[in-house]
């Protein structure tokens, strides 16, 4: 069984124009880094990398906030929430604090690159094949 074990972009599709393209990066969020500047949106579950459950990182272009539909709820509308510093609703408060000390201790420690490498070299062990 043979495996990429590094991270490729020229796989990411390539969308007709004028069609957003938008991202779950829930499986890899905070393992490599990420040109933010191609998306649309992001979207990551933080419990799989950076955090526990409860907690969704989500980066959007103004863009994509205007095209907020009016009849969406709440609890679904990125602009709302935006316009209330991701306050609209009550926080998981614990969930979010242990998720802001993961994100410290990563961009302090300059992991990602560092983590990359080793997460390729267990990934060799695994899939490599002779």
């Amino acid at each position: 069984m043979k495996r990429s074990t590094a991270w490729n972009s020229s796989k990411e599709p390539l969308p007709p124009a004028g069609v957003p393209l938008v991202c779950d990066a829930s499986s890899d969020f905070i393992s490599h880094p990420i040109d933010v500047s191609k998306y649309a949106l992001i979207y990551a579950g933080a419990q799989k990398n950076a955090g526990p459950s409860g907690v969704v990182m989500v980066i959007a272009r103004d863009d994509m906030l205007e095209r907020t539909p009016a009849n969406l709820p709440v609890m679904l509308d990125y602009k709302a929430l935006a316009a209330s510093g991701s306050l609209h609703n009550t926080p998981p408060c614990y969930s979010i604090y242990i998720t802001g000390l993961v994100l410290k201790w990563v961009k302090s420690a300059r992991r990602i690159d560092r983590d990359r490498e080793a997460q390729s070299r267990k990934s060799d062990l695994v899939y490599k094949s002779d």
